[in-house]
C-alpha cells in the first residue's frame, strides 16, 4: 500500500506544483492543497483504469511494464547520444526527434501490449528491441532534422 501512496502522492504533487502553479500563478498554500486532493483522485482514477484495462493480460508485469516504458526511454537514450555525437544537433531537432519517435513507437508498442489495439506495427518483434528502435528513429529524425535550418555556431 505504501508504495501506491508514494507513487500517487508524486504524481499528485508534480502536478500540482510544477504545472498547476506556474500555469495558474496561483502559490497560496491552502489553494495548492485542496488542487494536490483533487489530483490525488484525479491520479488515482487514472491509475485504477489503467489496471482495469490490462486485467486480462496474461503478460508477466514486468515485460508489461518494460515494454510501455520503452515507449519514451528510445527516445530518451537516442537524445543522448544524438546530443554527444551528433554536433549538428540543436533543441528544435531532438525535440522533433523525440515526438516522431513516440509516434512511430506507439503502434509498436502499444499494439502489443493493449488488445485490439487499431494499430499494430511489427507485431512480431520481441519486446526488448523496442528500446533500440526508438533510439534508432530518435537518432535518424534528429540527425535528418539538423541537416535542415542554419548551422549552430561553434563557440
Amino acid at each position: 500500500m505504501s508504495s501506491h501512496a508514494s507513487a500517487v502522492n508524486s504524481l499528485a504533487s508534480a502536478s500540482t506544483h510544477d504545472f498547476y502553479a506556474p500555469l495558474t500563478g496561483r502559490e497560496d498554500p491552502e489553494h495548492l492543497l485542496r488542487v494536490g486532493r483533487w489530483l490525488t483522485l484525479v491520479w488515482t482514477a487514472i491509475l485504477v483504469a489503467g489496471a482495469i484495462a490490462f486485467g486480462d493480460q496474461n503478460t508477466p508485469v514486468v515485460q508489461l511494464a518494460l515494454s510501455i516504458a520503452s515507449l519514451t526511454y528510445g527516445s530518451l537514450l537516442g537524445t543522448y547520444i544524438l546530443g554527444g555525437m551528433w554536433p549538428r544537433a540543436r533543441q528544435r531537432d531532438v525535440i522533433v526527434a523525440i515526438v516522431a519517435s513516440v509516434l512511430v513507437m506507439s503502434p509498436v508498442v502499444l499494439g502489443a501490449v493493449i488488445p485490439h489495439f487499431p494499430l499494430h506495427w511489427l507485431k512480431g518483434m520481441a519486446w526488448p528491441w523496442y528500446v533500440p528502435l526508438g533510439t534508432a528513429v530518435t537518432m535518424t529524425v534528429g540527425m535528418i532534422s539538423s541537416l535542415f535550418g542554419r548551422r549552430p555556431a561553434l563557440a
